[in-house]
């Protein structure tokens, strides 16, 4: 019986967006994963230096823009392993833990330029296989012809969690709701003040 395939979306998700959603979407309707398990990154490797709302709060907001999806599950799996977050180690306790799943990692288009800085990056190819999300760029064109990954079709659209930092710290409180957030994450970032003075 062939193993069921769960796919790996990891990322600070500080704060998770809509298009972290349409992601989500495009995975599973890929029909390469049964699920898509999200895992929020404790402390990335890649933001040493930069803000970080705390995990706490980046769990939660997790869960309520993803939690209500049908077969994806939010973990909190990264908070328990050794810091920063390194997709190696999470991908080698999980195929510890679960041997009965098989676990390719999710990522977008974007972040395909720099997958050789991963930690053990080869190693990851070797004991997975990674989803990229397609962007009509010339990464996700050379991606296509090579075996360690699988391009997913996406429609791209300009967001990140960066740039809605950004705004909420410059612009007056009432902009969020202009912003590309799910009604639940506007919400939960007013009531707990976050992202003033980033």
């Amino acid at each position: 019986m062939a193993k069921r395939q769960i796919g790996l979306f990891g990322g600070s998700f500080d704060p998770p967006h809509i298009m972290h959603e349409t992601l989500i979407d495009r995975f599973l309707a890929s029909e390469l994963c049964d699920e898509v398990w999200v895992l929020p990154a404790a402390a990335s490797p890649f933001k040493e230096n930069g803000h970080f709302t705390t995990f706490e709060h980046r769990l939660e907001m997790a869960k309520l823009a993803f939690g209500y999806l049908e077969n994806v599950r939010v973990c909190d799996i990264e908070r328990h392993l050794p810091q920063p977050s390194y997709t190696i180690q999470t991908v080698e306790f999980l195929l510890a833990k679960y041997p009965e799943y098989g676990f390719r990692i999710c990522i977008g288009g974007d972040n395909l330029a720099s997958f050789h800085k991963w930690k053990d990056a080869e190693k990851i190819l070797r004991l997975t296989k990674v989803l990229v999300a397609e962007r009509p760029d010339v990464s996700t064109i050379a991606a296509k012809n090579s075996p360690s990954f699988i391009v997913v079709p996406h429609k791209p659209q300009a967001c990140s969690s960066t740039e809605v930092r950004k705004k909420l710290s410059m612009q007056s409180r009432s902009s969020i709701h202009q912003m590309p957030l799910n009604p639940v994450i506007t919400d939960y970032i007013l009531q707990n003040n976050l992202y003033v003075n980033t």
